[in-house]
């Protein structure tokens, strides 16, 4: 009788322990449907259905419209949170988490999804102790989108910074038979070195009352003027006025890699950052 008792429960452990798989593969597999579905309608924009499988992808404000989507590896925390990791086309691992509400597994959390990732503003945020390893997506965005204004406002600064401190070194101009020619060197002043095709330089043409009696741009901008340097054109121009000097003007035309100095060279904590790139920063 004992023997077959122990039968009876060697067999019923046998089957709770087989029910059990079943079950985890199939609260697995239901995952990776809700999984699937999102990802296939991230490129269609189609909100009803990325909030009904992701309730707070409402908080993710940009991310990535991902495609040939494969899922690698899937687990089942004792919390019975279901984590799947894929990847796609062009993308390292995006992972989501699942768990069942109201009947039903929904993702509740997700990382790497979010565009903000690896961007000069979340790397800003990063460094300056707002985000760590642990972050989601949703915590990045929000970071991001709290923090877009200061960004945006040092890259301002950094910019006019940049602008104000390109002048005029010297130059050799010369006026006779209707035209002015010469030798302009410009110097980069500022702390920041500028890369080529990312700025236009003018030059202003003034009279003996300072007053601008014309201008011109210069043609060739492909030079890069790394801080403190110099880089001299060769101007002749036809003109009429009584010239007595120049005056240059940098314009800079794109912003990215200021974006990617700070980025790099931002220091800060506790998501405060610190006055280490512009010295008139306040």
């Amino acid at each position: 009788m004992k023997r077959h008792l122990k039968n009876v429960s060697a067999f019923l452990t046998a089957a709770f322990i087989l029910c059990s798989c079943e079950d985890d593969k199939s609260r697995m597999a239901k995952c990776k449907e809700v999984v699937e579905v999102f990802v296939a309608n991230l490129p269609l924009d189609n909100y009803e259905v990325l909030y009904a499988h992701y309730p707070n992808f409402q908080k993710v404000r940009r991310y990535w419209k991902l495609s040939n989507f494969k899922i690698t590896t899937t687990t089942i925390d004792d919390d019975k949170t279901v984590s799947i990791v894929g990847t796609a086309l062009g993308f390292g691992n995006i992972m989501f988490k699942l768990k069942k509400m109201d009947g039903r597994y929904k993702i509740v959390d997700s990382k790497g999804l979010a565009s903000d990732f690896d961007t000069p503003l979340y790397k800003y945020c990063k460094k300056i102790g707002c985000i760590d390893v642990n972050s989601y997506d949703k915590e990045v965005a929000q970071i991001c989108e709290e923090k877009e204004d200061e960004f945006k406002n040092l890259v301002y600064k950094i910019k006019n910074n940049i602008q104000e401190s390109v002048m005029v070194q010297n130059h050799n101009l010369s006026a006779s038979y209707g035209y002015i020619s010469g030798n302009v060197t410009v110097k980069n002043y500022s702390r920041f070195s500028i890369p080529g095709h990312d700025y236009e330089l003018y030059f202003h043409f003034l009279d003996y009352d300072d007053k601008v009696v014309f201008s011109k741009k210069a043609m060739l901008n492909y030079e890069s003027i790394p801080f403190g340097q110099s880089v001299t054109h060769r101007l002749f121009e036809p003109s009429n006025g009584h010239i007595r000097n120049v005056k240059a003007e940098l314009k800079l035309t794109s912003m990215g890699f200021i974006e990617k100095v700070i980025a790099d060279n931002i220091v800060g904590s506790d998501c405060i950052a610190r006055s280490n790139l512009i010295a008139f920063d306040n």
